[in-house]
């Protein structure tokens, strides 16, 4: 017996838009606060871009699911680089089915703290990636992802439950592995021109400036790459 598969429709004929923005209307609708808190820091909707990490979460690779517990088991098997081809190995799958229906134009830009802790394993699956670190006042950005972090799992906490002392240890130790991840590949590696250093504040003040100088960089990169003298 032959099976007929039909893709799914792409584009504004895809119901999964419209199924999704009735998900967050009714979560606006039952948390209002909460969503208004979380998006002090980090806009949430379901037609604006996201972070890669979410997709993760089908994995079960998923930092707020365990940032809030007293048991650090989960969180320091997480933040372990051994042995984590199976995510990658799912985040180029999950990104070959987006383009098959919603192809970029150039490429793809990901934003994703924890990549800074795979860096090894993620040039396996996308070795032409480039790298963007920003760099920001380290006392703002633990207390800033802290925040966040507490309002992820909040919900799943009864009220005053959730430790704050154990977000920001997990937090601290978090941010400890990204920073470590990325002076561990460029001490063992040297910079070999697939990073580039954006300061936040410069950013903030012109991010339009920022990212011009950002993609100068690289189209001078795959130049020299794929079209040596």
């Amino acid at each position: 017996m032959r099976l007929s598969i039909t893709p799914p429709a792409t584009g504004p004929n895809d119901g999964r838009g419209k199924a999704a923005s009735e998900r967050m209307s009714r979560i606006r609708l039952k948390l209002p606060e909460w969503l208004a808190q979380v998006g002090g820091s980090h806009l949430v909707d379901a037609e604006i871009p996201e972070e890669c990490y979410n997709l993760w979460g089908h994995q079960f690779f998923k930092l707020t699911s365990g940032v809030g517990f007293e048991s650090r088991e989960y969180i320091n098997w997480l933040l372990d680089d051994a042995n984590k081809d199976v995510m990658y190995a799912y985040h180029r799958l999950f990104l070959q089915m987006l383009t098959s229906g919603y192809a970029p134009k150039s490429h793809w830009t990901l934003k994703c703290p924890l990549h800074a802790i795979f860096i090894e394993t993620l040039l396996k699956f996308y070795p032409d990636a480039f790298f963007v670190i920003n760099h920001r006042n380290p006392a703002v950005v633990i207390a800033s992802l802290s925040k966040l972090l507490e309002l992820g799992v909040s919900p799943f906490f009864k009220e005053n439950t959730c430790e704050k002392r154990i977000i920001g240890e997990n937090t601290m130790n978090y941010m400890l592995k990204t920073c470590e991840g990325v002076m561990s590949y460029c001490d063992k590696h040297g910079n070999e021109g697939n990073f580039y250093d954006v300061d936040y504040d410069a950013l903030v003040a012109d991010p339009v400036r920022v990212v011009q100088e950002i993609y100068k960089v690289t189209q001078l990169l795959y130049f020299n790459r794929f079209l040596p003298l």
